[in-house]
């Protein structure tokens, strides 16, 4: 496995996680294309853990210092604060939103941190949810990579 690729990879993903428009998986499925079907494993840990990094310290930073968001990000966490209490729905928002993007895990992630979510329940289900987004991609890029004519 070719480690300026991963640290290539690791870097543009890190980058992408603090932008509110999907870029990540671009720069995963383009490495996928790139690397063996034995380095695919790799591949998604590193990509994931450059993206829940991201993602953590936007967690950080709304959770110390909401009043420095946008008011159209205050608006959204106003109308997510009904969710709050309740834990279990509250996970499966986070789930779904990392591992699907709906809605935008980079709202999500914001309105967790002004809302105080639990850091293990956002760390959980965030890495939870992308890395089976970021293993769904990296196996489809490869596999569309096989079919003749198709591949690089």
């Amino acid at each position: 496995m070719d480690i300026q690729l991963l640290a290539g990879v690791f870097a543009g993903i890190l980058i992408a996680g603090f932008l509110p428009w999907p870029g990540a998986e671009a720069i995963l499925i383009g490495a996928a294309l790139l690397v063996s079907p034995q380095a695919l494993v790799p591949l998604v840990i590193v990509s994931t853990t450059a993206q829940m990094l991201a993602k953590t310290s936007l967690y950080v930073a709304a959770r110390w210092a909401p009043k420095y968001l946008p008011q159209k990000a205050r608006e959204f966490i106003h109308q997510a604060e009904k969710y709050k209490e309740k834990r279990k729905v509250m996970a499966m928002i986070l789930l779904a939103s990392s591992s699907l993007s709906v809605p935008p895990f980079f709202a999500v992630t914001i309105a967790s941190g002004t809302l105080r979510i639990p850091f293990g329940m956002f760390i959980g289900a965030g890495f939870g949810g992308i890395v089976s987004r970021y293993a769904f991609f990296a196996w489809s890029a490869m596999r569309i990579s096989e079919i003749p004519g198709v591949g690089l």
